[in-house]
């Protein structure tokens, strides 16, 4: 559900209806970095990065946004994932 380089992530910044964008950009286990639009790079663990992946309903059915490794995402934590099943 991960792809580097295309996946994207939203994070609050605090204030309402506030967010940040970004892109996953690497993987250095346990770590993710994502890089924000204003330059940012943050490493981020896997559940922060779940909680975080813009996974729309249409991305559901795209095979190549699917990462089989569970131990690393499960999909059910995922909002858009469970969206797609519900579609």
């Amino acid at each position: 559900m991960a792809r580097m380089g295309i996946s994207r992530v939203a994070q609050s910044t605090g204030s309402a209806a506030a967010f940040a964008f970004g892109t996953v950009a690497a993987r250095c286990r346990p770590w993710f970095e994502v890089t924000f639009v204003d330059g940012r790079v943050v490493p981020v663990q896997k559940r922060e990065l779940v909680a975080s992946l813009l996974f729309s309903p249409a991305d559901f059915f795209d095979p190549r946004c699917f990462f089989f490794d569970f131990g690393i995402f499960n999909p059910t934590h995922v909002a858009g994932w469970i969206a797609g099943m519900l579609a």
